[in-house]
């Protein structure tokens, strides 16, 4: 069962660095798409860190109130709707539905960081083996490879919205 609950929790870790860098490989085109100034990027990007705030808020209640691996699961949810969002708002060149979509999906990221790293710490106390640092380069090469995808999709001419909604899934 713990070897179970340790190989979730690091597919967890690494899917949330490679979904975050896989959009953040696309920055420049949907800021293009969305025919935005660098200020009002930075206005945009505001979302995705007024979610995250919200979302590590809103761990402690979902962790209290039914588990870290619920709070996990609804993160999950988060992410998913705030990458369809995305993929949606790429296509409509909305710079609105793009703001509300990364606050969805920062919401998400926030939530999931912090119920990752419980359950992280959890199973380190059941097993009694040190395993965040591991966890942690698991996120660290989650952002590489969608570093790495992000590239390859952008030199394939893959566009932003197929993209991410390939991802989502």
């Amino acid at each position: 069962m713990e070897k179970k609950c340790y190989y979730a929790i690091l597919v967890i870790f690494t899917t949330c660095g490679f979904s975050f860098s896989s959009w953040i490989s696309r920055t420049p085109e949907l800021r293009d798409a969305l025919h935005a100034t660098t200020g009002t990027m930075g206005i945009i990007l505001l979302g995705l860190s007024m979610g995250s705030i919200l979302g590590l808020v809103l761990a402690n209640v979902f962790v209290r109130a039914r588990g870290g691996r619920f709070a996990i699961m609804t993160s999950a949810f988060f992410m998913f709707t705030g990458f369809i969002a995305l993929s949606a708002g790429a296509i409509v060149a909305s710079q609105i539905v793009v703001f509300a979509a990364l606050f969805i999906f920062g919401m998400g990221a926030g939530m999931c960081n912090v119920a990752m790293n419980l359950e992280g710490t959890e199973i380190e106390y059941r097993i009694k083996k040190t395993i965040l640092p591991v966890l942690h380069a698991a996120f660290s090469i989650g952002t590489l490879v969608g570093a790495g995808v992000g590239a390859i999709c952008i030199k394939l001419g893959i566009s932003v919205s197929l993209h991410l909604t390939i991802v989502a899934q």
